[in-house]
């Protein structure tokens, strides 16, 4: 019975041996996959102004989007040496988040933050000190772009990079007795005011023959954008330009082939593209603030003949109350037809095409560059999940020569 019983021990030592390697490789498989799943997130939070501490009972917001999906919003405190924590983080490769604080007033954020691959991610979130004295801003550069709107009035884009000196952030506030250190003028008769980028609606005051910026203004170099329209009178316009402080250059373009412009002050320069359209260009460097520049335009895109007879066979009144009900249409589309001639893409080809449009181009200083930078920075807050994307992209091509 005891030779008998030795064969069945070894018919059954390779099945315990099978069934023993199957548990270790479904075990084992398990637990990467569910540590794949999860990530982690380590902060620091850094005062920016030199002496200043790390501020106390910080609350840090993460804001998360997995493809087209937004996750949950998570919050935690901030410990005594600044540092932070966020655990188990979907990481899925379309995963991707935004870490921020609000600190006197202002919100601050990190850039956007994915762990391509990676179970764990460090990131800094930097806040300065607020002051409310002037420090000193000045404007880097200051370019407009006119366009064609309709036969009656012409688009305007404004394109400003402010710069704040200093380590702490300036918050303009409204008062009384001084006004406000950041104010643009617009010409007379302008309307269909929009913010493009820098500040929002509720960060503007009308005042006087222009507006003023109230938004908090960070340390370094701040870009501030705006949309407006000008009517025409028998097909033309004539306007003062008002630089209200001092700046590094001055930029004036103007669509070709579809409007004449005549600047006063303002040096030509060689014609050049602006958001895939042909424009002339004049520029001024080093100019003083309350600096004044007259521009005349005209738009040719109507014959002078038909003007006369559009003018003779009706109504001026007329004229000018349907052209305010149009302009109340164009308030809600300047901006796409300011910045988008062309149907807008979908957010992703968008994103593309302005990273390679950035990536081509190596003058910083320019208004186009800018406004691409502006505009990609916005799609990437709205859609944090396009980093991702941008980043896949850059993988498979390659490093960057």
């Amino acid at each position: 019975m005891g030779i008998a019983a030795k064969p069945a021990r070894r018919r059954t030592l390779p099945r315990l041996l099978a069934v023993a390697a199957l548990a270790i490789t479904v075990i084992t498989a398990w637990q990467p996959v569910g540590a794949q799943d999860q990530g982690v997130i380590r902060g620091t939070v850094v005062n920016g102004t030199s002496g200043a501490a790390v501020p106390a009972d910080l609350v840090v917001s993460l804001v998360g989007r997995r493809g087209p999906d937004a996750l949950p919003t998570l919050t935690t405190g901030v410990d005594q040496d600044g540092t932070f924590v966020f655990a188990d983080l979907p990481r899925t490769g379309d995963a991707a988040y935004f870490a921020h604080v609000e600190y006197q007033g202002v919100s601050y954020a990190t850039d956007g933050i994915s762990f391509d691959g990676r179970t764990e991610v460090e990131t800094t979130l930097t806040v300065y000190e607020s002051t409310g004295q002037d420090p000193g801003i000045s404007l880097q550069s200051v370019s407009r772009l006119l366009r064609h709107q309709t036969a009656d009035a012409i688009a305007i884009l404004d394109v400003i990079d402010v710069l704040v000196p200093g380590d702490r952030t300036f918050l303009p506030n409204a008062s009384t007795t001084a006004p406000p250190p950041l104010r643009f003028a617009v010409p007379d008769g302008a309307f269909g005011l929009q913010p493009v980028s820098g500040f929002g609606a509720d960060e503007l005051v009308i005042g006087g023959p222009g507006f003023a910026v109230l938004a908090p203004l960070r340390p370094g170099v701040t870009t501030i954008a705006y949309a407006y329209q000008v009517r025409l009178i028998d097909g033309a316009a004539s306007f003062d330009w008002l630089i209200g402080l001092p700046a590094g250059v001055v930029r004036l373009l103007s669509e070709q082939d579809v409007l004449v412009t005549n600047p006063a002050g303002l040096a030509p320069q060689v014609a050049t593209s602006f958001a895939g359209i042909a424009v002339d260009r004049w520029e001024a460097r080093d100019v003083a603030a309350r600096t004044t520049f007259a521009i005349e335009v005209s738009d040719t895109t109507l014959p002078g003949i038909v003007r006369v007879i559009r003018t003779t066979t009706a109504d001026r009144w007329a004229l000018i109350a349907a052209g305010c009900g149009v302009a109340l249409s164009l308030v809600f589309a300047a901006h796409r037809r300011v910045w988008r001639p062309r149907p807008a893409p979908d957010d992703l080809t968008r994103a593309r095409q302005l990273l390679a449009s950035l990536q081509r181009s190596n003058q910083r200083s320019d208004p186009e560059h800018a406004v691409m930078r502006a505009e990609l920075v916005d799609l990437i807050e709205r859609r944090p999940d396009l980093a991702v994307e941008l980043r896949r992209d850059r993988g498979a091509q390659g490093p960057a020569p």
